[in-house]
């Protein structure tokens, strides 16, 4: 029962039907920003329901927008769980991922989504998922039919408004025969495509301020393939509650194959969340050859090269590109020494951090290392943020950097987020899903001499299509395994992440096994001032290590949303999976008898509290 991700039973149609004939009262949650095909779904499942002669409340964490109130339903979509509803069933319609869902304190009840993103998280105890229809909308059309109801005009509007939306009127890519069948079915039935149509073509004048300032900003890659816009805060303000409409605007540009709205990079969110008034001085510091520029250079080719240096792999022979480089850097140092706070962001890019490719070593491209290192010189006192989706070496600045903000790669609103962080709106609680070494010679394929590899015979090269081949000899010791086993010290240890407040972990208490599982729970206190998020690790090793095995492994987490001073307890369970080892000799999973050990902290390495139990 409850949410917890990763945890739902994936059921089909026939499931689905019976979980809402079993249910009485229920509680329907959307997800933020809610589209229209959240708001169709959610409130044709309440009309719906209720018809069944059962109880229901909507709820969503942001309100209806008012394009979408022309289902008449919507008007009775709350923002708040009611006080004092008792509730038997939870069903999440179109919420993919539960952290849109809501800051809501959610019932434990029985659970069902229903949803067609592929990326669902199983938050929940069932999940029904159909991720190659258009939209859940038409999921719910599809079960009603089923069900062999006879649907109200409202519901049917409610339903064809959330195919519509999320199909772009049958215009995207996503639509199917199945989708077109359920419209058709709909307006049979009594759905009215020119009301919905009329309704949602109303546009205010604020809506079209709106939509011009969203057109300036359009600009596109990859030679006209992936177009992208972004809505600033004056947009936002004109008409933010419809920003699903001017998603159309990088759609409909020839040649799009991939159209994005909101792509803010860090200035742009620096500058949204400092507001007009404020004034950025902003220095390129670094040159990136374009694409072009690269392939010609063909840095990836050389990158292996034992005669490439240091940064040349990705520079190749190009005297003018180093010429710029120097006279970039230099601006750069020159403006940092005259402002008292200096903000840094770097890292790597899809060219060099991509798949298929092999990177020569960890160091930064660019001349990044020399730009850093001559910053700090002129002014201490500068935020380092690194976007890269992979280690890099910091040793040649680290020990003179005051504070790093490893951002990896944020997506559209990254850039809001990082300004959100940088000036303290946000409290960051992220922590690192990688180890961080400090150099190249701590890579295990490194160590083992795995790394570039063994150059192919021509013969080879040509059946393989490649120059090099690597053997990665590490076995189960990836990652922070690997440094944990060999206690090697590294920049930063796997699940490694700060905060602007303090957590203070109590004593673990693990209850007497129920069956095959342990339930483990641990007190998290916020002993700061500011409130945060903690998020709890647990890792499981045998207490006596057997050299094949690792110290311990990941085996749970639980992030915990806390007010000052306030107390919360991690809660997990471990089941007969936890302690179990593949065995090569067998070619299966076994757990061995004998004494364990559980560990939760902060990192891997930064463990609050031990205990030991005996699997018999």
């Amino acid at each position: 029962m409850g949410i917890k991700i990763g945890q739902a039973k994936e059921i089909e149609m026939e499931e689905a039907i019976a979980f809402l004939r079993e249910h009485d009262h229920f509680l329907l949650a959307g997800h933020e920003h809610p589209d229209g095909d959240d708001v169709g779904s959610l409130c044709a499942l309440y009309n719906v329901l209720v018809s069944m002669g059962k109880t229901a409340d909507m709820i969503l964490p942001d309100p209806v927008p008012s394009a979408f109130t022309l289902v008449k339903s919507s008007a009775k979509v709350l923002m708040e769980i009611p006080e004092g509803g008792k509730y038997d069933a939870m069903v999440f319609t179109d919420l993919a991922n539960i952290s849109r869902g809501g800051d809501f304190n959610f019932p434990d009840v029985p659970s069902l989504c229903i949803d067609h993103h592929q990326t669902n998280e199983k938050y929940t105890d069932y999940l029904y998922l159909k991720y190659k229809y258009a939209a859940t909308a038409e999921m719910l059309a599809e079960m009603f039919f089923a069900m062999g109801l006879k649907l109200d005009r409202d519901t049917c509007n409610a339903l064809y408004m959330g195919i519509g939306t999320d199909s772009g009127f049958f215009k995207f890519s996503c639509t199917s025969e199945h989708t077109l069948l359920m419209a058709s079915r709909l307006v049979k039935m009594g759905a009215d495509p020119s009301y919905i149509s009329n309704k949602l073509d109303e546009k205010t004048e604020e809506a079209m301020k709106c939509y011009k300032l969203v057109a300036d900003t359009v600009h596109s890659y990859k030679d006209g393939k992936i177009v992208v816009a972004y809505m600033n805060k004056e947009a936002m303000a004109l008409d933010g509650e419809n920003s699903d409409y001017y998603a159309s605007i990088p759609r409909c540009i020839k040649g799009a194959e991939i159209a994005a709205l909101y792509e803010i990079n860090p200035l742009l969110g620096i500058k949204m969340e400092l507001g007009g008034n404020c004034e950025v001085t902003y220095a390129e510091g670094y040159y990136v050859p374009d694409k072009n520029r690269q392939q010609v250079l063909n840095w990836q080719e050389v990158s292996l090269d034992e005669l490439a240096s240091e940064q040349g792999a990705y520079e190749g022979n190009d005297p003018e590109g180093r010429k710029i480089q120097k006279a970039l850097r230099e601006e750069a140092v020159a403006l940092a020494s005259e402002y008292d706070d200096v903000i840094f962001v770097g890292g790597l890019n899809h060219d060099t951090d991509e798949e298929g490719y092999d990177r020569p070593d960890l160091k930064l491209p660019y001349h990044q290392d020399e730009l850093i290192t001559e910053l700090l010189k002129v002014n201490p006192n500068m935020v380092i943020v690194m976007m890269a989706g992979n280690p890099v070496d910091m040793s040649a600045w680290i020990d003179d950097a005051k504070s790093i903000v490893w951002m990896s790669y944020a997506g559209m609103e990254g850039g809001r987020a990082l300004g959100e962080i940088l000036f303290g709106e946000v409290n960051p609680s992220g922590k690192l899903v990688m180890t961080m070494p400090k150099s190249l010679d701590q890579v295990p394929a490194m160590v083992f001499g795995d790394f570039p590899g063994r150059t192919l015979t021509e013969e080879e090269h040509e059946r393989m299509n490649a120059k090099l081949t690597e053997t990665y000899r590490e076995g189960v010791f990836v990652g922070y395994r690997y440094y944990d086993k060999y206690q090697i010290p590294v920049q930063f240890p796997f699940g490694h992440g700060l905060s602007y407040t303090t957590f203070s972990y109590g004593d673990m208490q693990v209850k007497e096994p129920d069956g095959q599982t342990f339930k483990v729970q641990i007190p998290v206190t916020n002993t700061g001032k500011l409130a945060g998020k903690e998020t709890v690790e647990l890792y499981v090793g045998e207490t006596e290590v057997s050299p094949e095995n690792p110290v311990k492994e990941l085996k749970g987490f639980c992030k915990l949303s806390l007010a000052p001073g306030e107390t919360k307890y991690a809660e997990f369970e471990l089941t007969a999976e936890a302690f179990r080892h593949f065995d090569e000799k067998t070619d299966e999973w076994k757990v061995v008898a004998g004494s364990y050990t559980i560990y939760i902290g902060s990192s891997v390495s930064d463990i609050r509290s031990v205990t030991t139990i005996t699997i018999k």
